[in-house]
Parts: structure tokens; sequence; C-alpha cells
């Protein structure tokens, strides 16, 4: 993941650093918040 994150910092893709930081940050609050809900519903 972090390997991922510093090609993406490293200008490997057209997409700006602080963008695609954003991006992931969002990414991966989704994805514990449906787990946090998929849990909480048991």
């Amino acid at each position: 993941m972090e390997q991922l994150l510093a090609h993406s910092a490293g200008g490997g893709s057209p997409i700006p650093a602080p963008l695609a930081i954003g991006f992931v940050t969002v990414v991966i609050l989704l994805i514990i918040l449906a787990i946090f809900l998929r849990v909480r519903r048991k």
C-alpha cells in the first residue's frame, strides 16, 4: 500500500500528489465505515 502511495506521489501518474493522497484517505475512510456498519448490523 505504501509503495502504491509513493508511486503516485513520485509523479508516476498524472494525478497531483495531494489529490492522490486525499483520494486514498477518502477510500480508506469509506472502507473503515463500511466494515464498522457491517459489524454493527450483526
